[in-house]
Order: structure tokens, then C-alpha cells, then sequence
């Protein structure tokens, strides 16, 4: 072939040699495999050879390790609870991990200083009675111990060391939550504001009508007896059924024989509010004299969140020991006495044990219905100081204003300003 031929023959052939060379596939056998790919060409001396940069890696994240949760505080119970609680105890209904018999130990110390200013008015002062008495006072210095020999039974007792003397002595059986039995030496189921511990009052005294009608006239206060008592959980009601020795002193035995029959009923109609009726009949017997009969009735409502404590009572009693006249009484019969008594007391927690409880009294008493110049309003204000529910700092003041026309059978009209520190264990 001559030269010139075959170069255009070659030349015409570069077409479909670069198409073959661009789809290998379409050059070869569908049966042979595919062609390698070419060996890399090593680099000349003047070009280095290309090294790959390395591709970074990235560390490993650490799992993350969960932060410890902190255990709740523990939580102060309510106000609710804390009756629940102690209804519970009581009556023998106690958590499954409580074991029996069961022993508690109870103290109660209340103390402080007190100022109490006085201004007699003719006719009230007795002979060298000072106008301005102050010093430390010391009103409660009590121990007591609670035994629960099986979960359905409960002994109590307890003294007072400050004048050495017996407090509480009973026995609690409970049959149902309906239908328990109380015997021995306890309080009479009469007043809401006589059955409230002293250690849990946020004031000082329970008032001028309690000491006068309730504790004095033996309405209130502990005696001997026996009473019925229970809970009918789903109607929200509590009742209280007691027969008592008329005499609060165990030693007093002006009397042969009597009988108090006192009888309490108490609705809770929702968990906030609870409303109750008090009634009571005294009989005092002796050999050497005809029986005496007296009577005694009231009704008291409260109102109590966790934080809030309203409470307001009225009651009217038989006073056998009502103030001096100077003329013959028309009825031989004991005078009625009436008392009207309320208190406000709100709790502030400023840290998780500590709270103010500022507290407010009213009082209205009239010792004597038949008879003029013996009607007084007494007021308290205070701003307590909460430690939990062991220790009580409570500065008060209390005002004594008798009322109209001031006389010997009148209250002497005082201010008393005072600290009380309380410490229970209960």
C-alpha cells in the first residue's frame, strides 16, 4: 500500500478508535470480564508523588453521665394530715410498718416573762395588791407516756410537775372506727377551744369564760368517766357520748355522789370547714343536801387551711360561782353566764423550718345574765415565731377592758405584755 493511502486510512480511523476507547464496553465480548483499570503511572523524578491528606477522624463523645437527683426535702404535713395522723393514732390505725406493742414518750415545757400592768378602780383593789407585777413564770412542765400494747388499744398517762398532779389516765379501746370506748381520767368532750392542747393554741390562755365556766365550774377540764366515741368517716360526722364525776379534782369530795352527761357532735362537711355542738347536764348529790342541777350548752365552727386557722365559739353556761350582789337574787337557780370567743392565726414560712404566725383573740364574756357590771372584752395580738412543730416563740400582748360601769364584780382592767417559749415533743 502505498504510503499516502495508508495514512489517510489511519487518519479516518481515529474517530472510532477514541469512541471505543470512551465506552469500553461497547468494544468488547459481553462474556469477558471487564477491563482493569490502568496501573497508576509512578511519578518522574521532577513530580513528586501525590500523597493523600488524611481524613480527621472525630474523637469519641463521652456518654453523658446523669447528674444525681437529689432526694425530696421532706415536706412539712398539713394542717389535714396531721389531724388525719393523729386521729389515726388514736385510734389504732397505723402504718403497716408499725409494729406493736408500741411505746411514745411525750414533754411539754412552756415558760417566759411576763409584765402585767393592772388598774383597780375603787372598790377592786385589795389591800396591798401592787399595780405592776413582773417576773419569769413557768405554766407547764409536763411528761407523759402513750403504750399500744395491740394496734386496736392505746394507754395514756400523764403528770404535771410544775404542781405535782395527775393529768391523763385512760384506756382507749377501738372496736370499729365507729364505735370506741374511753375509760379513766380525761378531758370532757365539751368546747372546741378547752380541747385544743395548750401546745398547739397560738396564744397563751384559752380566756376568761374558760377558766370561769369551763374549767372552774367543772364543764371542761379532765375527770373521771367513761365515754362512747367513733367516727362515721362517710357522713363526715364524730360523736361523743361521756359519763363523768361532776368534780374535776380527784380529791374534792364535797359531793357523795352526781353524774356529769356531756355529749359532743362534730360535721365536717368538706375537708376545710368543720362545725360542732356541745351539750351538757351536771348533777351534784349529797347525803346532807338536796341534788343540784345545772346546765351547759354551746357550738363552735372552724375554718383551717394549711396555712389559715379561723376559729369562733359561743356557749352558755350555769354559773355556780358567779360574781357577789348586793341584793337577794329572784331565782335560787345558778345564773346563766354567756362567752363569745374567736381567734386568727395565718402561718408564714420564711425557710423550710421556720414561719411567723401572726395571731389575733376577741373575747366577749358576761359572768352573770341577771345582774349588770361584770361584762368584758379581752383581746390578744401576737407575732409567733415556728420552729417546725417543737419550738414557739410568742410575744404577746393581752388587753382586759371591762365593760359600762366598773365595779367590784367587775374584771380589772389590765394589760400584759409577755414571751412565751414553748418546747413539745409530742
Amino acid at each position: 500500500m502505498p504510503l499516502r493511502s495508508f495514512a489517510r486510512a489511519a487518519v479516518g480511523s481515529l474517530p472510532l478508535l477514541y469512541l471505543l476507547n470512551a465506552a469500553p464496553g461497547l468494544a468488547q465480548d459481553p462474556g469477558t470480564p471487564p477491563a482493569t483499570a490502568p496501573a497508576p503511572v509512578p511519578a518522574t523524578a521532577t513530580e513528586p508523588a501525590t500523597v493523600p491528606e488524611p481524613v480527621p477522624v472525630p474523637a469519641p463523645v463521652p456518654a453523658p453521665v446523669p447528674e444525681p437527683v437529689p432526694a425530696p426535702a421532706p415536706v412539712a404535713p398539713t394542717a389535714d394530715q396531721a389531724d388525719a395522723d393523729a386521729d389515726a393514732q388514736a385510734e389504732g390505725e397505723t402504718k403497716d410498718e408499725v409494729t406493736y406493742p408500741r411505746l411514745e414518750f411525750t414533754a411539754r415545757l412552756m415558760t417566759g416573762f411576763e409584765i402585767d400592768h393592772r388598774h383597780p378602780e375603787s372598790g377592786q383593789a385589795a389591800p396591798g395588791e401592787n399595780e405592776l407585777v413582773y417576773g419569769f413564770f413557768l405554766d407547764q412542765a409536763r411528761v407523759g407516756v402513750r403504750a399500744f400494747p395491740v394496734k386496736r388499744i392505746e394507754l395514756r398517762l400523764s403528770v404535771e410537775l410544775r404542781r405535782p398532779g395527775l393529768r391523763n389516765a385512760y384506756a382507749n379501746v377501738r372496736i370499729e372506727r365507729w364505735a370506741q370506748l374511753r375509760v379513766g381520767r380525761f378531758k370532757r368532750p365539751f368546747s372546741r377551744i378547752e380541747l385544743r392542747s395548750k401546745g398547739k393554741l397560738p396564744f397563751r390562755d384559752r380566756g376568761i369564760f374558760n377558766k370561769e365556766l369551763i374549767e372552774d365550774s367543772n364543764w371542761g377540764d379532765r375527770a373521771l368517766g367513761a365515754m362512747f366515741w367513733g367516727e362515721l368517716k362517710p357522713a363526715g360526722l364524730t360523736y361523743n357520748l361521756a359519763l363523768m364525776h361532776p368534780l374535776s379534782d380527784p380529791t374534792d369530795f364535797s359531793f357523795d355522789q352526781g353524774v356529769d352527761v356531756v355529749g359532743r357532735v362534730e360535721y365536717k362537711p368538706i375537708r376545710l370547714v368543720a362545725v360542732a355542738v356541745n351539750a351538757a347536764h351536771k348533777v351534784l348529790d349529797s347525803e346532807h343536801s338536796a341534788a343540784v342541777h345545772t346546765n351547759a350548752f354551746g357550738g363552735d365552727v372552724r375554718l383551717r387551711t394549711d396555712q389559715l386557722e379561723i376559729v369562733a365559739e359561743f356557749d352558755m353556761a350555769q354559773n355556780s360561782n358567779p360574781p357577789d350582789t348586793l341584793v337577794e337574787r329572784p331565782d335560787a337557780e345558778a345564773p346563766y353566764a354567756m362567752g363569745a370567743m374567736g381567734y386568727l392565726a395565718y402561718e408564714i414560712p420564711f425557710t423550710k423550718s421556720w414561719s411567723l404566725q401572726p395571731v389575733v383573740v376577741g373575747e366577749y364574756v358576761d359572768t352573770d345574765l341577771e345582774f349588770a357590771e361584770d361584762e368584758t372584752f379581752r383581746s390578744v395580738f401576737g407575732l409567733n415565731v415556728l420552729w417546725r412543730d417543737i419550738v414557739r416563740l410568742m410575744p404577746q400582748v393581752e388587753l382586759v377592758q371591762p365593760l359600762g360601769k366598773v365595779s367590784s364584780r367587775s374584771q380589772v382592767a389590765r394589760e400584759t405584755y409577755y414571751l412565751l417559749v414553748s418546747v413539745a415533743v409530742d
